[in-house]
């Protein structure tokens, strides 16, 4: 179990033994400080848990002032590493409109492309955009710039207008592999999914 604090990320992890959590500890303190801005809601609130690089472990990423950062875990060290870069050049900037929380509330971790590794999402002005990982076991976490992925559940589809619409956003498999990622919503006249 893994949350933010004030100084970093900090762990609990569960020990099947006593079938009880751990006491927590700081796994990560060179990014998603307080001081970093990481306490204001466009940065945040986009911390999201998920693998991006395809070990089976879960790692951490969250949208910084222009960048996506993401630390690796390292289960062993007890620790997530590399979170001091930006894992995606200009993915999600504040000029994009991403500042607007019914853009940053949506950002997600999903894998979008079914590699088996976490890729990052949310609801742009003109529809669904995704940063996929290119993250390898060896080489670092990488990501795609952001591209459009679904044309669908944009603000110029009226998506923006109230929370309970473009908060009702998310990765779904109807049709596809549960391996990959379609999206789903509450729009006026029901449930609208991307095919």
């Amino acid at each position: 179990m893994c949350g933010r604090g004030r100084f970093g990320i900090y762990c609990a992890l569960f020990d099947y033994t006593s079938r009880r959590f751990e006491r927590e500890t700081r796994w990560l303190s060179n990014q998603f400080l307080d001081w970093h801005g990481w306490n204001q809601a466009p940065y945040g609130t986009t911390i999201q848990f998920g693998d991006v690089n395809g070990d089976g472990a879960a790692d951490v990423c969250g949208r910084g002032g222009g960048n996506i950062y993401c630390g690796v875990s390292q289960p062993g060290l007890q620790r997530f590493a590399g979170a001091d870069q930006g894992a995606a050049s200009l993915a999600f900037p504040y000029w994009h409109g991403w500042n607007e929380d019914n853009h940053y509330e949506t950002i997600v971790m999903t894998d979008a492309d079914g590699d088996g590794r976490e890729d990052i999402c949310g609801r742009g002005q003109d529809g669904i955009y995704c940063a996929i990982s290119e993250s390898t076991l060896f080489g670092g976490v990488s990501f795609t710039d952001p591209m459009q992925w679904v044309t669908t559940f944009g603000d110029n589809g009226g998506w923006n207008g109230r929370e309970q619409f473009w908060g009702s956003v998310q990765p779904a498999s109807v049709n596809s592999s549960p391996d990959d990622s379609e999206f789903c919503g509450v729009g006026w006249a029901g449930v609208y999914c991307t095919q």
